[in-house]
């Protein structure tokens, strides 16, 4: 998983918790230290002429337990250097879906050039529902709100976010990205798991050498990269993440196994006999001749013309269809159910027909080097 940077959204998942120390009901006043106040005031519009801010410190790590949970945390520092990096920088938003993760704020506050810290109050964060149209989800946004934004302060933050659930079961996907809108001092990425759990990883636009340490119980790759320059993200970039630099942590599940896994999770709400055979005997007792092709195309029609597509995409059924029994009652679905519900019907009807996992172009190609479910979305 990676975490949030301004202006790149690299799917953090998040559960707002404030108990931590750097963030509280009344906001307080600190001193930095010596260090983080002597790199943000290296951190000037001369030195970096054309960047509305700059990213002093992204320091990610992702642990992965026994048991296959993941806990990542992300400290970054900023510095505000023109009026556009005010407005993009004052609010942080974050995704998060409460079915699966949870996470702490553990700090966050703004920096006076005179290295006087302001934290954030616990009532300037808040979750708000995410507008999603047709899809509905249980995904929200955590809303930072920083205090005192202007040009020549620092923007400081630090969360941790914990899986609590793995709708896939055992396998995993985490990935960290050295670029974003603003030029980045310090990036590092450190990854540690068990020996016994098998990871792979991959660089993307990257050739970097990780520091690799092994113990017992744990082994840990530490990547690091300095200055790095923007990205600028300009109309009809490709789609997704392909051309950001970045480096991802996978299971070592092949491709058989994902299809088997993902065969198991769908294919066993697929319903051939009782209420769906009723339905497709009446669809097929209306058509002329009993051609398969007939029998597919009213099949068809019915799924695509007679169900709304609307998803519901709450727990679970962000990746398991409803059955095709609520689909027909309910009269809607997503994707998922409509193609369960599609190969229910023709399988009723003895036509052999499966369900396929797509992913669309506007997601980009798909990283065929590391297998992973949720690279799909269709």
């Amino acid at each position: 998983m990676g975490i949030l940077k301004h202006g790149l959204l690299l799917a953090a998942i998040l559960v707002l918790s404030v108990a931590a120390p750097g963030v509280g009901k009344e906001a307080k006043l600190e001193r930095v230290d010596v260090d983080t106040l002597k790199v943000m005031h290296a951190a000037t519009p001369t030195a970096y002429p054309e960047a509305h801010a700059v990213m002093i410190r992204d320091y990610v790590e992702t642990t992965i337990d026994k048991d296959w949970h993941g806990v990542s945390t992300q400290y970054a520092l900023y510095r505000v250097l023109r009026h556009n990096g005010v407005e993009q920088l004052k609010t942080l938003k974050v995704p998060y879906n409460p079915d699966y993760q949870k996470a702490t704020v553990i700090m966050a506050r703004t920096i006076a050039p005179n290295g006087t810290a302001t934290t954030v109050k616990s009532e300037a964060i808040r979750s708000v529902d995410v507008p999603s149209g047709i899809i509905k989800t249980n995904v929200k946004a955590l809303t930072i709100v920083f205090p005192g934004v202007n040009i020549g302060v620092g923007i400081e933050y630090k969360v941790r976010v914990e899986d609590f659930k793995r709708p896939m079961g055992k396998s995993f996907m985490h990935r960290s990205f050295f670029a974003t809108r603003y030029p980045i001092v310090d990036c590092r990425y450190k990854f540690s798991h068990p020996p016994e759990v098998p990871t792979r990883y991959k660089q993307y636009h990257l050739s970097l050498t990780p520091k690799t340490e092994r113990n017992d119980k744990l082994v840990t790759y530490l990547f690091e990269k300095k200055n790095i320059p923007a990205i600028e993200i300009e109309p009809r970039t490709p789609p997704g993440s392909e051309p950001i630099p970045r480096v991802v942590f996978s299971d070592t599940l092949n491709w058989d196994e994902i299809a088997s896994r993902a065969y198991r999770l769908m294919g066993g709400q697929i319903r051939e006999s009782g209420p769906i055979k009723q339905v497709s005997d009446r669809l097929a007792s209306r058509l002329r001749d009993s051609s398969t092709k007939s029998v597919v195309s009213a099949m068809y029609y019915f799924v695509s013309q007679g169900i709304s597509y609307v998803a519901f995409e709450y727990g679970d059924n962000a990746w398991k269809p409803h059955t095709p029994e609520d689909v027909v009652t309910n009269k809607y679905g997503d994707c998922k159910d409509g193609a369960t519900l599609l190969v229910s019907f023709l399988r009723s009807r003895g036509i052999a027909c499966y369900q396929v996992l797509v992913r669309t172009r506007n997601k980009g190609p798909l990283n065929k080097d590391m297998p992973y479910m949720g690279q799909f979305n269709h």
